[in-house]
């Protein structure tokens, strides 16, 4: 397994624009105040990382407060994973950001999709946490529960 380059563009500028093209005021309008919220777990998942200590973060403290877990997913589905969705440049540019394609997680593979570390449907307000994502196979999903301290 290997590390792919940090992104260079924020948890929040990926959030915004994953929600940017939403049709409902009321709904764009509650994603824009869970901003506050993203900002603040990121920084969260950040400081755990740098220390290595991914496992002391809690999952019930990374739940939505603004907007309920199916709006959250669904942002991800929509707003950054479809092949339409405005946050798509981005998912697209995570595969492209392993050295030959090749997958982190096996290195024999060529790249199939980009999956979460972090699971989206237990952390939710990772969803658009750019640190967060590593390409990977799909077959090899299995292997991202075993090293997750979120998937036990």
């Amino acid at each position: 397994m290997y590390s792919l380059p940090r992104p260079t563009i924020t948890a929040n500028e990926i959030y915004s624009v994953s929600f940017s093209k939403i049709r409902s005021v009321e709904l764009r309008g509650r994603h824009e105040l869970e901003t506050v919220e993203i900002r603040r777990a990121s920084k969260q998942l950040a400081e755990a990382a740098e220390s290595g200590n991914l496992e002391t973060l809690d999952p019930e403290d990374f739940q939505p407060v603004k907007v309920s877990v199916k709006e959250m997913v669904n942002l991800f589905e929509r707003g950054l994973q479809a092949k339409a969705a405005p946050g798509r440049w981005f998912y697209d540019e995570l595969v492209s950001a392993a050295p030959y394609e090749q997958c982190p997680y096996c290195g024999e593979r060529r790249i199939e999709s980009v999956d979460h570390y972090l699971p989206k449907k237990r952390l939710q307000r990772f969803i658009s946490r750019s640190r967060k994502f590593g390409a990977c196979l799909q077959r090899l999903q299995s292997l991202q529960r075993q090293l997750s301290p979120f998937t036990r």
